[in-house]
């Protein structure tokens, strides 16, 4: 079973620990998450978007990106 986070739950975590972004995902996927559910809006219109993707990709945990809004 794979088991997924809101992005916005990671990005708590990092400004309650004050600890970087790769540094909390790699807490992440040692805890057996794999996956982050992330607003495709709130990515696409975010100017760091390359970075967070290859912190993503570097921790081993997939972007799923879903729509704010769906019919």
């Amino acid at each position: 079973m794979k088991i997924s986070v809101f992005y916005e739950h990671i990005e708590k975590a990092c400004e309650q620990t004050k600890k970087p972004l790769e540094e909390v995902l790699a807490h992440v996927k040692k805890s057996g998450i794999d996956g982050i559910e992330m607003d495709y809006d709130m990515l696409s219109s975010n100017d760091d978007e390359q970075s967070i993707l290859t912190f993503l990709k570097k921790a081993g945990v997939h972007c799923h990106r879903v729509p704010e809004s769906m019919p």
